[in-house]
């Protein structure tokens, strides 16, 4: 059940009908731009994306997937109701889509078609799509009236100066305190201590089946090949990136197991993560979706380039990034997570750009924004709503230079 304020995900998985996945893709890059200006009608959306998933044989499967607020069933009728005729258009690529359908068939269409996220993280949870706009809209009027005034305003002090702010854009002081954002220390473990013991019995049992798999390529040669084709790269929304991929869970019981248990615990941290609404990194969204054939789907918005997101990856997380794709072929030779793995920043590399998805649309309802100017928007706008004082003061306009 959705959770009201939190973001929720829906990713569903079409086939492609026989001979219709190059007039899809064709499709798709034709109508990028309109498509786009639709979905910005769609207030409860904040990224969407479609993506074609190779199946392993000749066929072609369609991913369609969005974030967005709130209730599902309210999602889906802002999406027919804005973008309706696109969707269908698109859709009528794929099995099972009725021509003429209507609101309920695009609904159970969707709904037939859907698949869970194993894990899901949002660097902003709680806020929404109109609230993130706001949020820009008030630190770019607040920045503008600094400007306009810088001269008249060197000789206040930083009380004086935000008070200055609030009066003239309009800004009444409150009565109590407004709520403050959390920061990322203040969040709780969420791993009980049951879960720590799976883990490192986990951990114990990962280690030795990476040995017997680094053993086993060096004897048998059956390492997954990473191909030196061309990234895919699909192009940039303002200071935004899309990242799609896909691998090949590695074959045994075992692996599956780890890998289902893996997911579990990033998703319990990254909701704790998503939670505390200051989570740094680059990173706007991403969710991993396990499909029933064993391929690992991962899809994420981010910002700045390719190569920076890598290295985020190698400097932050790499031990949760290990404990998830070590599960997969191709992915760098490891030992229990922490050696190897993704701290080998140059096949960790090679790994990502190799199962690259080609993703000929995707959206962001706030591209200009990075995901730490989206957080410091809105604690600019707690502390102008708030009671101020001069330390708030100080935060408040340091957040503005920065």
């Amino acid at each position: 059940m959705p959770v009201p304020g939190r973001k929720q995900a829906l990713t569903v998985v079409l086939p492609v009908q026989a001979g219709l996945a190059q007039p899809l893709a064709a499709l798709l890059a034709a109508c990028a731009g309109s498509v786009r200006a639709k979905l910005g009608a769609v207030r409860s959306l904040h990224f969407a994306r479609f993506v074609l998933l190779e199946s392993g044989g000749p066929s072609t499967e369609l991913l369609f997937e969005t974030t967005f607020d709130d209730e599902s069933v309210a999602h889906l009728a802002e999406l027919w109701e804005h973008v309706g005729p696109e969707l269908a258009a698109i859709f009528a690529h794929c099995e099972g889509w009725r021509s003429l359908a209507r609101f309920g068939d695009f609904e159970r269409f969707l709904e037939r078609h859907g698949r869970p996220s194993a894990a899901l993280f949002t660097a902003h949870d709680a806020l929404g799509v109109e609230g993130v706009q706001a949020d820009a809209r008030v630190r770019s009027e607040l920045a503008r009236f600094l400007d306009a005034h810088d001269a008249e305003l060197r000789a206040l002090s930083p009380l004086e100066i935000v008070t200055s702010a609030q009066a003239a854009l309009g800004i009444e002081p409150p009565n109590g305190t407004a709520p403050r954002l959390r920061s990322a220390h203040e969040a709780r473990s969420v791993l009980a201590f049951g879960d720590w013991v799976r883990l490192s019995l986990t951990w114990l049992r990962c280690a030795l089946h990476d040995v017997s798999d680094v053993l086993g390529e060096l004897w048998h040669d059956t390492s997954a090949r990473l191909e030196g084709a061309p990234r895919v790269t699909p192009e940039p929304l303002g200071a935004q990136r899309c990242f799609s991929h896909v691998a090949q869970v590695k074959p045994g019981r075992f692996r599956r197991a780890a890998l289902r248990f893996a997911l579990r615990t990033l998703g319990a941290v990254s909701h704790a993560r998503s939670t505390t609404g200051r989570t740094g990194g680059s990173l706007h969204a991403a969710r991993w979706v396990l499909l029933e054939d064993g391929r690992l789907v991962f899809l994420c918005n981010h910002d700045g380039g390719f190569g920076a997101l890598v290295a985020e990856v190698v400097a932050r997380s790499s031990a949760l990034i290990s404990m998830v794709w070590s599960q997969t072929r191709g992915f760098p030779a490891s030992f229990g997570w922490l050696a190897g793995g993704a701290r080998d920043q140059t096949r960790l590399t090679a790994f990502a750009a190799a199962g690259e998805l080609a993703t000929p649309l995707w959206y962001s309802a706030y591209p200009e924004l990075g995901s730490s100017e989206v957080n410091d928007n809105a604690e600019i706008r707690a502390l102008l709503a708030g009671e101020l004082d001069a330390p708030r003061a100080k935060r408040l306009l340091s957040l503005l230079r920065d």
